[in-house]
Order: C-alpha cells, then sequence, then structure tokens
C-alpha cells in the first residue's frame, strides 16, 4: 500500500502535479489491485501498480522522465534471484540494485 505519509505529501503539493489516475479493484473481500499514475509540472511520471491479498503482495513503482527514460523502478517480480534481499529490487536507470521494501 501506498504509505499515508506519501499520499499527505503529494496532496500538500499539489503545484507539483499536472494530473492523476488512480485506479482501485477490489477482486475479493481480501484482494485489491490499485494502480494509476502521477505527472508532475517537470514532465517526470510514475506508473505504480500494487495487487495485496492475504497471501500475497506484488508491486512495481515506475518513475520516468519526460522523455519516458527510466529513472528508477521498485518492484517485487520474481527475478534476479542473485540479489540478497529477493525478490525486492530497485532499477536505477540500467543499475540494478537490492531494495529493503
Amino acid at each position: 500500500m501506498i504509505p499515508k505519509t506519501v499520499i499527505k505529501a503529494l496532496d500538500e503539493k499539489e503545484y507539483l502535479i499536472i494530473d492523476q489516475e488512480l485506479e482501485v479493484e477490489s477482486i475479493d473481500p481480501e484482494t485489491t489491485i490499485r494502480q494509476g499514475h502521477i505527472r508532475f509540472i517537470d514532465g517526470s511520471q510514475l506508473h505504480f501498480m500494487e495487487y495485496t491479498g492475504q497471501q500475497t503482495h506484488d508491486y512495481r513503482f515506475h518513475y520516468m522522465d519526460e522523455d519516458e527514460n527510466l529513472i528508477r523502478r521498485w518492484d517485487n517480480a520474481p527475478h534476479h534471484q542473485e540479489l540478497k534481499n529477493f525478490p525486492f529490487h530497485v532499477h536505477i536507470r540500467e543499475e540494478l540494485t537490492y531494495s529493503s521494501a
């Protein structure tokens, strides 16, 4: 779930956001998909998807510059098993690193 502190910070800085979209779909009483995007005044964008359920929590947060080049991507896709914090990892431009998420 997107931390409440992040949402509060974004709400307080509305002048930084050009547009945003959020879709929330309840699959069943315990499973929810949240996805959407935020486009910032500098042209950068954050696209996100979070799938939460009783037995699962999958996510991806994809932050791009105004030309849609990757700045940073956080996800827990089950690849990169060589990382010490598998499956949590971060792509920083072309580099891959672990995440504590």
